[in-house]
């Protein structure tokens, strides 16, 4: 039963009230509150932080006198309770996408000039773009959320943090695809390929790897803050520190909701005029200069067709042991792409090469258009029964019998310029 004491034509239809068992008035009573987030149960729902002056309005005085709503909406917004808070008028919005997400989940970003109290001083900044396409699972157009962005309160995904403490949230995009996951934002890209093998009801790699990058990004986000008058000074042992802490809390959301998973996961982000790279698995980043590849990393294997991988197979092992971290130094105009397996399985390094500069040099400079150019042809192969691939090849060399064929997978690309950052 709703709280009588709300009235949802003043709130508006970006905030919703829920009455407890007891029919209080109060609409905030299952909500869990964590240090430094905040997460709900699957049947709460929230008032988005935009409807602020409409949902105190719903609010009983008594409540908004004993200052508990205003600690509340200091957790949501990353402020104090002296701050004044000033709602966008907007309402919620996908805007943050500059063009319309195609069905196959292309984006080509341009992203905002940022706000003065967000803005990083590192030297450079990432212009991306990204495309997906979902093989694993029942949805197969992926969703793209900002941090700030609340989710659909009835999916698992509204079990993870909202947004990052510190960092511009409107450049930040959380991208759901399948089992893979992605983050991209102007100094951090990532991508976690969630490892499809598990199996049974309680069985969601797909949550482990969504949430395992957003507690990175927050986390990694609040590092940088905190030595943004040294960022060169931000250690590698750092890096790992906050890699485990990230690990950790991705483990109390899956605990707590009894499920399994793990994932892969490759980080590239710009440290003043650096980029620190951090690995674990099989998922691939190319570092792109003059129409050659620079630099990419290795691939990791527990096993012969196994990559290595964290969750909650083996809690005991953190991240931090088994990650593989590099330095790269970064020109103006250098390009970066990002891909979970589900590229690498089904094209050869040079074929990616060789496609990603016949598509810029044919005056494609909009970076989206190559993203879902690339994206296209990776499929394209997976649904070939007749071609030879780099997963075949491995197989092969394990089986007696021959095989031809794509690998079906999800697949993520994430195709990122190097600017100054102004």
């Amino acid at each position: 039963m709703p709280c009588p004491n709300w009235d949802e034509s003043v709130a508006g239809p970006g905030a919703v009230a829920a009455g407890n068992k007891k029919k209080s008035c109060h609409p905030f009573t299952y909500i869990y509150i964590y240090p430094q987030r905040f997460s709900l149960s699957r049947k709460t729902y929230l008032i988005h932080t935009r409807g602020y002056q409409a949902v105190m309005s719903a609010v009983p005085k008594s409540t908004a006198r004993s200052g508990m709503f205003s600690n509340l909406v200091g957790l949501v917004t990353g402020r104090s309770k002296s701050s004044p808070i000033v709602p966008d008028p907007r309402g919620p919005s996908q805007s943050y996408l500059q063009n319309k997400t195609t069905i196959n989940g292309s984006s080509n970003l341009t992203p905002r000039s940022v706000p003065k109290q967000f803005a990083t001083p590192d030297h450079y900044k990432f212009l991306y773009s990204f495309a997906s396409y979902v093989h694993h699972g029942s949805i197969r157009k992926p969703v793209v959320n900002s941090l700030m962005d609340l989710m659909d309160s009835t999916s698992h995904l509204s079990l993870l943090p909202r947004r990052r403490l510190y960092g511009n949230p409107y450049e930040t995009l959380s991208v759901k695809n399948g089992d893979d996951a992605m983050i991209v934002s102007p100094n951090l890209l990532g991508v976690a390929d969630g490892v499809s093998g598990w199996s049974g009801a309680h069985a969601d790699s797909g949550l482990f790897a969504r949430s395992f990058l957003e507690n990175i990004s927050r986390n990694f986000a609040e590092l940088s803050h905190k030595n943004k008058e040294h960022l060169n000074r931000i250690s590698n042992e750092q890096l790992k520190e906050s890699l485990d802490l990230s690990y950790n809390e991705s483990l109390q959301v899956m605990e707590r909701e009894n499920f399994k998973g793990s994932s892969t996961v490759i980080i590239a982000m710009i440290i003043d005029k650096k980029l620190k790279v951090l690995n674990i698995g099989d998922s691939r980043l190319f570092i792109l200069r003059d129409g050659e590849i620079l630099a990419t990393n290795k691939e990791q294997y527990i096993s012969n067709m196994c990559p290595e991988q964290v969750g909650t197979t083996a809690e005991e092992k953190l991240p931090s042991s088994v990650a593989q971290i590099s330095d790269y130094e970064l020109e103006t105009g250098d390009l970066l792409l990002l891909c979970s397996d589900g590229v690498t399985d089904n094209l050869y390094q040079d074929e990616i090469l060789d496609f990603v500069n016949t598509q810029l040099n044919a005056d494609k400079t909009n970076l989206g258009e190559v993203c879902h150019s690339l994206m296209v042809k990776v499929k394209s192969v997976a649904f070939d029964n007749y071609v030879v691939t780099p997963y075949v090849e491995k197989v092969n060399e394990l089986n007696t019998d021959f095989i031809t064929g794509g690998k079906l997978d999800d697949i993520s690309v994430c195709l990122a310029r190097v600017a100054e950052n102004n």
